[in-house]
């Protein structure tokens, strides 16, 4: 994702936000939290009693 903010600044002739120059592994800081298996979105939703992601963004 940092890499399409970047070139998309440069395309823009704009700045980095500030904000978008530190990134998380969603994926990586759970399993490393709950000490499991790599899993998709969809699995790790599940896991914590969320359906799907588009069901609470819709």
């Amino acid at each position: 994702m940092f890499r399409f903010m970047f070139y998309q600044c440069q395309e823009s002739h704009i700045e980095m936000p500030a904000w978008s120059k530190v990134w998380i592994n969603i994926r990586k800081a759970y399993c490393n939290f709950y000490n499991c298996g790599r899993g998709g979105i969809e699995i790790m939703l599940h896991n914590l009693g969320m359906d799907t992601l588009f069901h609470y963004l819709a």
